[in-house]
């Protein structure tokens, strides 16, 4: 049987997505249909994982004609995994691949349940820290930024619209269903808010010190 990973011949329109800063997400869309998914949650082991599960995902389906990759912020390692594995392939099979933030991709599942206007995502991020960053729709409002929690809980009450992500739980906030970016949501992020497959890399800030 032809690996699905090497074999030519793409699918007409069908983009395969890639999020690993988080879970081992993957995703066929067209761009707001699900062909096939695969998430799994998981904190690390994403450069074992992520080939078998690919190669499940793409057996006897036709190779799809684009790649999105996430690119963060999310793991250290799980980025590096999930672009060099978006490159690679991009290369092997001839086909564009862009990059999609992972604050983007949380927004675009809220929008696909039906939420409309601006939205903070805050995500939980190591060392005790919480990736936070304003957006409307699938359009960033400013950067994402990687905060202590007592700023972060500050931004998000000073917020005056609604706010998701696994970041809310810190505070004693339900997070709602878009705990982490999910791949199957690529698909709902317009082209021209797309980036180059590169990590995203958010420097922790200090912790203030007592006045």
């Amino acid at each position: 049987m032809p690996d699905p990973l090497t074999r030519s011949g793409a699918g007409p329109g069908a983009t395969l997505a890639i999020a690993t800063g988080h879970a081992l997400s993957l995703a066929l869309v067209e761009g707001a249909r699900v062909l096939a998914f695969h998430h799994a949650a998981m904190a690390r082991g994403h450069a074992e994982a992520l080939m078998p599960a690919l190669r499940a995902l793409l057996a006897g389906r036709p190779r799809p004609a684009a790649i999105r990759v996430e690119t963060g912020p999310g793991s250290f390692t799980g980025l590096r995994v999930g672009i060099a594995a978006a490159r690679a392939l991009a290369l092997a099979w001839g086909c564009p691949v862009q990059g999609v933030g992972a604050m983007q991709l949380v927004a675009a599942a809220a929008q696909a349940r039906g939420h409309a206007g601006p939205l903070l995502v805050l995500l939980a991020a190591p060392r005790g820290q919480v990736w936070v960053q304003p957006l409307d729709g699938a359009v960033p409002l400013g950067p994402a930024e990687a905060l202590a929690p007592g700023e972060a809980h500050a931004r998000l009450a000073a917020w005056p619209h609604a706010a998701t992500g696994s970041g809310l739980a810190l505070f004693g906030r339900l997070p709602g269903p878009e705990l982490e970016p999910d791949a199957r949501h690529a698909g709902r992020v317009p082209d021209a808010l797309l980036g180059p497959p590169l990590p995203l890399y958010v420097r922790p800030q200090p912790e203030p010190e007592p006045a």
